[in-house]
């Protein structure tokens, strides 16, 4: 892609593939099964409120 004069970095372009390890469509909600954050141990709502 040919960038505009304007732009300061190149432009680019993301094409997603299927991925063995993706989860089937079929799969239950991740957000649903583990609503929790990985590091804080917060949910949205705990989050949320705290911005």
């Amino acid at each position: 892609m040919k960038p505009h004069e304007e732009e300061r970095q190149p432009s680019w372009l993301l094409i997603k593939g299927k991925e063995a390890a993706a989860r089937p469509r079929s799969a239950p909600d991740v957000l649903i099964e583990q609503p929790l954050s990985v590091i804080s141990g917060l949910g949205i709502e705990e989050l949320a409120a705290d911005a």
